[in-house]
């Protein structure tokens, strides 16, 4: 099952401070649904930005380069919606891929699943169905016995229909 994750704006302000621990020169990538590649310098840009459908953010990448060979990316994808990803690479000294790595590790973790089992499954979408075509009828003749008791009490669809018990 493939479950796809949010990313909050308290999340990528803490993938800033992971990031920073090897340079505080951060850049951020934001992919839109149309096209659009734009960079930013400051987390806080990319937390601003409005998400509108037609103007979707698919994807953040989050980059940071130091002089001496150590460098740090995430990238957080949203597409395809079938395999939502996060991915981190880091380069330096072993100790410091470590740390790092562990690091980003938690923050993944802390990342909010969501997901919808009834609309992940092919048992979910025959349930939604089933619910879609019998829930107005359950719902008619249930709001019958109540709205009009006199009526149903004469009505032989209570008693052939359904039991007793959705009645009391």
């Amino acid at each position: 099952m493939n479950i796809a994750f949010v990313a909050d704006a308290e999340l990528l302000r803490r993938l800033e401070v992971v990031l920073a621990e090897v340079s505080k020169a951060l850049e951020f990538t934001v992919k839109y649904s149309d096209g659009t590649t734009v960079h930013y310098p400051d987390i806080e840009d990319v937390i601003n930005q409005p998400n509108a459908k037609r103007h979707s953010i698919v994807a953040v990448t989050a980059a940071v380069e130091e002089s001496k060979g150590q460098s740090g990316y995430v990238i957080l994808r949203a597409m395809p919606s079938s395999s939502p990803s996060v991915e981190y690479t880091i380069n330096g000294s072993q100790r410091n891929v470590i740390y790092l790595a562990d690091q980003l590790d938690d923050w993944i973790a802390a990342l909010r699943q969501w997901f919808s089992p009834l609309l992940m499954s092919n048992l979910g979408g025959g349930l939604i169905a089933l619910g879609a075509l019998f829930g107005p009828i359950l719902l008619v003749l249930v709001g019958f016995e109540h709205f009009f008791p006199e009526l149903a009490r004469g009505s032989t669809v209570k008693a052939s229909v359904l039991p007793d018990y959705l009645f009391h």
